[in-house]
């Protein structure tokens, strides 16, 4: 008695059941796919963050090299600007402008001539 019903459901649903297993094969075989890509995109960034690397340790390579050359430079460049510090401290500037400076070019002129002491 057994028999005739399944015989009857699988002529009613074998097309289903094919169906059905198509698509889980196909589902199966997407699945795959996106996982080898994901490992590619993963293996790509990979590469590209070790090549960035690489360029940053040779930006930094480049830089101490440099750095051997620019320190005199910037030592002698730091001595001049205390040098003139030092000068400009040991000057004596006059606290406050003489009152014949009222506003105008005369004003300005003495303003000048005490900027460039």
């Amino acid at each position: 008695m057994k028999l005739p019903n399944l015989s009857a459901w699988w002529s009613a649903w074998k097309y289903v059941a094919i169906l059905a297993l198509l698509l889980a094969a196909s589902v199966a075989v997407n699945v795959r796919q996106w996982s080898d890509r994901r490992a590619e995109q993963r293996a790509r960034a990979a590469e590209l963050q070790a090549a960035a690397y690489k360029a940053g340790l040779q930006v930094t390579a480049s830089i101490a090299k440099q750095k051997q050359k620019d320190d005199p430079k910037l030592i002698e460049g730091m001595q001049r600007i205390e040098a003139r510090v030092d000068k400009l401290a040991s000057q004596q500037r006059p606290a406050t402008l003489p009152a014949q400076c009222a506003p105008g070019k005369t004003r300005m002129d003495a303003v000048n001539a005490g900027a460039d002491r």
